[in-house]
């Protein structure tokens, strides 16, 4: 008996389930939920650029304000060098002038005032015209107290003599002081340009991260360090 093939007209048999071989159970991996992206992201974002941005601008300003304390530091040392130079030199002319008096009164005291001495009325004269302005009138005081010891060590005579330099070596000191408030200002602008990079740190690893948690606590962070280090900054005195 012959067998004729199957007609394609003919429909096809529909083998059951139950006819489908048995095999071992399919396991399948479990979904994880997928963290919607979109308005979120981009909100964070925006967020981010904004807090680089601040940061930015608030670091471009402490270097300037630190530079041009830096330049204040610079300006006002040199003044206290010089000034300082001028009252040393001031000292020693002052010293110079002291040493020469006394060693005019002794001779004066030689000269003029012991009896039985030889001198002449111009000899005197030409003693007393050597002393200083200062060292005349002290020795004037002398003459009403005749007091030897008295004659240079008088306020008076001291002021006369080193009055100028004592104001210069004051005018150093003030500028000396000046350098180290400069120098101290800068630092502060420093140590704020330091703490802002914190933030381009933080808001800029966020930009990176796929967690949208993560971004947020690192944002957070950026957002308090800015806060932070802007406020130290606006408590800084301008150059």
């Amino acid at each position: 008996m012959s067998t004729t093939p199957n007609d394609p007209s003919e429909p096809v048999a529909i083998r059951s389930r139950h006819d489908t071989p048995a095999g071992p159970p399919v396991e399948h991996e479990p979904q994880q939920p997928v963290e919607k992206s979109g308005s979120g992201h981009d909100v964070l974002e925006v967020v981010a650029a904004v807090v680089l941005g601040f940061a930015v601008l608030a670091i471009a300003w402490g270097s300037m304000q630190s530079a041009l304390w830096g330049g204040q530091q610079a300006s006002a040392t040199t003044q206290s060098v010089l000034l300082s130079n001028e009252a040393n030199d001031r000292f020693q002319e002052a010293d110079g002038i002291k040493t020469l008096d006394q060693v005019l009164f002794v001779e004066f005291l030689v000269t003029c005032t012991e009896e039985g001495n030889t001198s002449t009325d111009f000899s005197c004269e030409q003693i007393v015209a050597n002393l200083s302005d200062p060292g005349s009138e002290a020795l004037d005081v002398w003459s009403a107290s005749e007091d030897p010891f008295l004659v240079f060590d008088t306020n008076e005579y001291l002021d006369a003599l080193y009055g100028e330099a004592d104001l210069v070596s004051i005018e150093s000191r003030a500028q000396f002081d000046l350098a180290a408030e400069a120098n101290t200002n800068g630092d502060g602008y420093e140590t704020a340009s330091s703490a802002l990079a914190t933030v381009l740190f933080f808001a800029g690893i966020s930009l990176v991260i796929s967690s949208g948690r993560v971004r947020r606590v690192l944002l957070g962070a950026a957002t308090v360090s800015l806060i932070a280090a802007g406020g130290y900054l606006l408590s800084l005195p301008l150059a």
